[in-house]
């Protein structure tokens, strides 16, 4: 017989101040609460206070291992995701910090889920061979996309049942427009004029690329007579280049602060009429928004969703101006045939997107 009631541990590269992490957190949040409003929540964070105030959930320091073995006693199923946690692009030690929960809820006898992964990339053989031993224990993995699924089989993990779903974020759900338009009015934005989001992320091997996006953003003022906002996802990264973009344009420009909860955040970008944006979730704020979006690649994730949604993207390393302001002019010239076809196009992601929780519950 199952309990009334479980306890669900999830862990994932939060309490960051990343909006892309904190989105994909904040719809696991919304579909759990949705599907399972009995279950008790207790997130891994490296700001357990902020995290447990902002989604009203119990929070625990992420680095306290001691405490989350602990924990994992009374703990029903540990869920390791969404996003690209498993990767060593940013060193093997995250490889070892994400697997070593897994294999701690395995030595408790928990169930492990992986959701919504992203795998990869995996340059040593030390992080293939980490992820195979530990992924091979889990009772169920889903990949937000197809590539993960093949890199999966191709470093042998094929034990538990694997599932392709989405990003939990393409299921996220912005407040309604009695929460949105004092905060929009607030930060000057009109339903008035054509709006033009802009979300950018520093990049050490092209250091020119601000200039070429802040070119974009000046001709978009001057010949479609639009506002222009800049939204860091991460302040304590993106701030510096959102002001160096802002700082490059003739004409003004507003940047957005990231002081907002991540659903206010994606109504926000849902009132804008076209997007440029870099980072992964400015673009999936967009599109589920009926947002038309021009993307810039600097992750293999960037263009998988942009060739997901057949919507065009140019790469930062060799971004030429020319090129990106035909692109955005392309878009802006198609946006009614795009707003037309994007739901379409979005419709089986979000389904997927809902897949990962009828995952999470069939293992409770």
């Amino acid at each position: 017989m199952k309990k009334s009631s479980s306890t669900i541990m999830i862990s994932g590269y939060y309490g960051f101040g990343n909006a892309g992490d904190d989105a994909i957190l904040a719809a696991i949040v919304q579909q759990i609460k949705s599907n399972i409003p009995s279950a008790r929540i207790i997130v891994l964070s490296e700001s357990p206070e902020n995290t447990s105030r902002e989604y009203d959930v119990e929070s625990h320091n992420r680095k306290d291992f001691r405490g989350i073995f602990g924990l994992m006693g009374n703990t029903d199923l540990l869920l390791s995701g969404g996003g690209g946690l498993v990767q060593d692009a940013t060193g093997f030690s995250t490889v070892v910090y994400y697997l070593s929960l897994c294999a701690m809820a395995k030595l408790r006898g928990k169930k492990v889920m992986l959701y919504a992964q992203g795998l990869g990339p995996l340059h040593e053989n030390k992080s293939k061979f980490a992820a195979k031993l530990i992924m091979n224990s889990a009772d169920l993995i889903a990949y937000r996309d197809e590539k993960s699924r093949i890199l999966s089989e191709e470093i042998g993990i094929k034990k538990p049942p694997v599932y392709v779903t989405a990003d939990p974020v393409f299921a996220l759900k912005p407040p309604g427009d009695d929460v949105l338009d004092p905060i929009a009015m607030e930060n000057e934005i009109t339903r008035e004029k054509f709006n033009l989001g802009i979300s950018v992320r520093p990049w050490d091997t092209n250091k020119e690329y601000p200039e070429i996006v802040a070119g974009i953003a000046d001709s978009f003022v001057t010949e479609k007579n639009a506002d222009v906002f800049l939204f860091p996802f991460q302040e304590s990264q993106d701030m510096e280049v959102c002001r160096a973009v802002v700082e490059k344009m003739e004409k003004p420009a507003k940047i957005i602060p990231r002081k907002y909860s991540i659903p206010v955040l994606m109504g926000l970008i849902g009132r804008m009429n076209m997007l440029v944006g870099m980072r992964l979730h400015s673009l999936i704020f967009s599109v589920v928004q009926n947002v038309p979006v021009v993307g810039i690649s600097y992750d293999p994730k960037v263009s998988t969703l942009m060739e997901m949604i057949d919507l065009p993207y140019v790469n930062v390393d060799n971004i030429k101006r020319q090129e990106l302001f035909d692109i955005a002019q392309k878009v802006y010239q198609s946006r009614d045939a795009i707003k037309s076809d994007l739901p379409g196009r979005i419709s089986p992601l979000k389904e997927k997107a809902e897949e990962n929780i009828r995952h999470l519950k069939s293992l409770l």
